[in-house]
């Protein structure tokens, strides 16, 4: 019954986006510091072509693709959405490793972050 109240909740939330694809042409990795400081240190950056594309799927459930390159994407399962002022903020279940990931998305659409499953790393898009 939680997976059907959470797809129903999904489906409503998707008719809300302002829209469902964003472009970026820079991605910017990111390592958490030792320590408890919070804060994350630039690893490497790269251009590219990102595209980060929300899409249906079967019984109403929602994906989330990012296509770093037009050959090469990263395919996740949304499970929890929250839209707030400027942002959208949903947690994901990648489609192959089943690892739970974080991604906070400027409605605006000037950045997205991507966490990994530790938050000890993300990865930041940048139009």
């Amino acid at each position: 019954m939680k997976h059907l109240i959470t797809t129903l909740a999904l489906s409503i939330a998707s008719l809300t986006y302002a829209q469902d694809q964003w472009n970026f042409s820079k991605m910017v990795n990111y390592k958490l510091e030792p320590g408890e400081s919070g804060k994350y240190y630039a690893t490497d950056t790269m251009t590219c072509d990102c595209k980060i594309i929300l899409k249906e799927g079967d019984y109403g459930r929602i994906f989330l693709s990012i296509y770093y390159v037009p050959e090469l994407s990263s395919n996740f399962l949304i499970t929890d959405f929250i839209q707030s002022d400027k942002s959208y903020k949903m947690t994901l279940k990648h489609t192959i490793t089943n690892k739970q990931q974080g991604i906070v998305i400027k409605e605006d659409g000037t950045k997205a972050e991507l966490y990994s499953s530790s938050y000890k790393s993300k990865a930041v898009f940048i139009p």
